[in-house]
């Protein structure tokens, strides 16, 4: 873990050619004896200028070099707590509201009381003139113009911070206090396996209806309407239209009657 002051490197953290991470932050995660603080701010910057909406997904390889520190950190054998100064807002086909006093998209500083969608926050905590702001709940407002998100607000999304402590799974003698988290995912958040699909029996082959008598001419004889129902390859030579009913039995035929 280590101990006293944090070290905050100056500078960027992104190494020159050929180096992931700067020296001077490698050389401070591998040294034990003092805590490392790191500000990976991908998010703002994504907010501002409108990455959360083309690439919505944040995988741990989004996050900057975070992936690369993590190994970093896990080859000098150290914990890491991964955390957040504060929560943000995304555009949704917000509302613009207009007021002269707006400190950020999510806050404003007059002495105007609140209105719709806001609320007044004061007391020794909050860092601004006269400890008093008025901030915006209502996700779907904003002061300023749109942007991909927005922070600053008292929405919970904004004043929710994560707090993740982190330890190498050789660890046996974890700090004091600390206790290992199970897994809580709710219901959902696995969706379950659609039942198996019955297979599709094949239709059977159906062939051309017989009579009792054998197969029928293909071609029917236009004064025959029992005829029309039937077929006969055309192997068979066709019958005259005076034999045909007489062979085949057909009643009430007039060709028959006729013959």
């Amino acid at each position: 873990m280590g101990s006293g002051r944090p070290d905050l490197p100056q500078g960027p953290a992104r190494g020159a050619a050929g180096e992931v991470l700067a020296r001077d932050l490698a050389d401070a995660v591998a040294d034990q004896r003092h805590l490392v603080a790191v500000v990976i701010n991908t998010v703002d910057d994504s907010l501002a200028h409108g990455r959360e909406g083309d690439e919505p997904g944040w995988q741990l390889g989004d996050l900057g070099y975070l992936r690369s520190l993590l190994d970093l950190a896990r080859s000098a054998g150290r914990a890491v707590l991964v955390t957040s100064d504060h929560g943000h807002v995304l555009e949704r086909d917000g509302t613009y509201v207009r007021v002269s006093d707006a400190a950020s998209a999510r806050h404003r500083t007059g002495p105007g009381p609140a209105g719709e969608g806001e609320v007044e926050l004061s007391g020794p905590r909050v860092v601004a003139p006269d400890n008093r702001i008025v901030a915006l709940w209502d996700p779907s407002l904003r002061y300023r113009p749109s942007r991909a998100g927005y922070h600053g607000g008292a929405a919970l999304a904004e004043v929710t911070i994560p707090l993740l402590a982190f330890l190498l799974p050789n660890v046996t003698d974890p700090p004091t206090g600390w206790a290992a988290v199970q897994g809580r995912e709710p219901d959902w958040w696995t969706a379950a396996a659609p039942p198996p699909r019955r297979p599709r029996r094949r239709p059977r082959h159906r062939g051309p209806r017989r009579s009792r008598a054998g197969r029928l001419p293909s071609t029917p004889d236009p004064r025959c309407s029992t005829y029309r129902k039937h077929r006969l390859p055309s192997r068979r030579p066709r019958p005259s239209r005076k034999t045909w009913c007489r062979r085949w039995s057909i009643p009430n035929c007039s060709a028959r009657s006729t013959a």
